[in-house]
């Protein structure tokens, strides 16, 4: 048994990102508005000293105020309403694959938790770990995430996690697209580049890892995944 470490933005879906999609949806809603927009614009302005061009990563100030038990439900309205069809059925083979012969899989992601949580109950996986808010009062804060794997912070979460179940992170899994995920991609034992885009594409044909497009076949064993709707 391994432990299968599963990106979402660019891997599960395509762009544009969950998070990006849901925070349209909203808009749709009316729940994003003038405020919500100064909020956003604030944040990026007091902690662009901090986060330097990755402000906008960190930036969910576009949620302050509103109830995390509002955000929840909307998010698994938005995940089982839309999002579940759009994807990328070779990866969801993948998934299915992995949990067949035993794997333990994990979506490891930057989106929101609440979207990454409704989307793990899609797909059937029992554990996730994304991007956590800062919650006053049970309303959403303008303030940076309390986690949020990106980058270098997702090799540090993944060792946590192979500490916590007993996992060896030489022999752990990854599938990701993007040159920010190069560094968790590089230490563990098997790396797949999925939809990868050119830096991370260049990096796994050096690297010989595998590389899965759209049109990649499905391999007979792992089927088409069954998704709870």
């Amino acid at each position: 048994m391994k432990l299968v470490l599963l990106d979402i933005d660019g891997t599960l879906i395509k762009a544009p990102s969950s998070e990006r999609r849901f925070a349209g949806h909203l808009r749709e809603l009316g729940r994003i508005g003038m405020r919500e927009n100064l909020a956003f614009a604030w944040f990026a302005l007091r902690y662009f000293p901090m986060f330097g061009t990755g402000v906008l990563r960190k930036d969910k100030a576009y949620l302050a105020g509103i109830s995390e038990e509002e955000i929840k439900e909307l998010a698994h309205e938005f995940v089982t309403d839309r999002l579940a069809h759009s994807l990328f059925e070779p990866v969801c083979a993948r998934v299915r694959h992995h949990l067949q012969i035993g794997d333990e899989v994990w979506l490891l992601s930057g989106t929101l938790s609440y979207i990454a949580t409704s989307l793990a109950e899609v797909l059937r996986l029992e554990h996730v770990r994304a991007t956590e808010c800062v919650i006053k009062n049970g309303l959403l804060a303008a303030r940076p995430p309390v986690v949020h794997p990106y980058g270098k912070a997702k090799v540090e979460i993944a060792r946590e996690l192979c500490r916590e179940r007993g996992f060896d992170f030489g022999q752990a899994i990854a599938y990701a697209d993007s040159w920010a995920d190069r560094h968790l991609m590089e230490e563990v034992g098997t790396a797949v580049a999925v939809m990868p885009d050119k830096k991370l594409a260049e990096l796994a044909i050096r690297r010989s890892w595998e590389i899965l497009e759209p049109g990649a076949t499905i391999p007979e064993a792992a089927g088409g995944l069954e998704t709870r709707q």
